[in-house]
């Protein structure tokens, strides 16, 4: 990422190019227009999970380049597609559905991406700490119980919240100090957020996170080499995600990633409401 020029999406993992491209983003209404996108947008009829976009006469968007008009859906049903680019109003500007996770089933987002978005311009790409096998932390889990009853919510720094399903606890000890680090699950994999001393010092400020893709129960060392930045970091349209305080670790974590890196003349854009990570 250091040839001066802006990346493409074969430059880039196409969430990623989205996240950075993005200009505009809001939850799915129902029956209502999205900012700069043309018809009206409401959940797809059968329940399933996906868009409709209602178009007027004179309106069209283009589908995998095709102009199409009428009534479009966008299918994100298979559990394994969680964003759609398909569709677009022309050859630099794209329409991403999104589907974000959480406790209560999820819930679909639409935005606008575009080739010329300042922040994809500016993008230096992520740093990261050296690896450090001292921040492979033995753990030990603890399962919530069947009838134990968790009013779980994840907490946002727009002040909003969401709810999020509690799986359990990691019971650890680092710099002789003893932790119980909440372990949430969304429909992909469960994690554990954390802030450190060095967040917002040397590393990003709000948030970062470790993702377990395997049982946690299975786990017995949770490896902050793993720790990943947030979607919030990549722009500011996304909410960020705050952890639980239980999750907040008095040393500075030096290791996985540490921070998202733009050139100094990025935008400085204000966080709006938008989904978590």
């Amino acid at each position: 990422m250091s040839t001066g020029a802006t990346p493409t999406r074969d430059d880039l993992a196409d969430m990623l190019y989205d996240l950075l491209a993005l200009t505009t983003l809001e939850p799915l209404p129902a029956g209502a227009p999205i900012t700069g996108l043309p018809g009206r947008w409401s959940p797809r009829p059968d329940g399933e999970r996906g868009a409709r976009v209602e178009l007027t006469d004179g309106e069209h968007i283009l589908v995998d380049g095709v102009a199409r008009t009428g009534v479009v859906d966008v299918d994100l049903s298979d559990p394994r597609t969680s964003r759609s680019d398909a569709l677009a109003l022309d050859a630099q500007r794209r329409i991403v559905v999104w589907w974000f996770p959480d406790a209560s089933g999820g819930q679909v987002w639409v935005g606008m991406t575009t080739e010329s978005a300042p922040r994809l311009r500016d993008f230096q790409g992520i740093s990261t700490y050296p690896v450090d096998d001292g921040w492979r932390i033995p753990v030990s889990f603890t399962r919530v119980a069947d009838d134990e009853q968790l009013p779980s919510v994840e907490r946002f720094s727009t002040g909003e919240s969401t709810p999020v399903e509690r799986v359990g606890w990691f019971e650890a000890v680092i710099d002789g100090e003893p932790y119980r680090f909440a372990v949430d699950r969304n429909p992909r994999y469960a994690y554990v957020e954390f802030r450190d001393a060095g967040s917002g010092v040397e590393s990003y400020a709000a948030t970062r996170a470790v993702r377990i893709f395997d049982d946690p129960a299975d786990v017995t060392v949770l490896d902050f080499n793993d720790a990943v930045v947030p979607s919030c970091a990549f722009n500011p349209r996304i909410n960020c995600p705050l952890p639980p305080r239980g999750n907040w670790i008095h040393s500075v974590v030096r290791a996985g990633q540490r921070d998202v890196l733009f050139a100094p003349t990025a935008t400085d854009e204000q966080p709006a409401p938008g989904p978590g990570s």
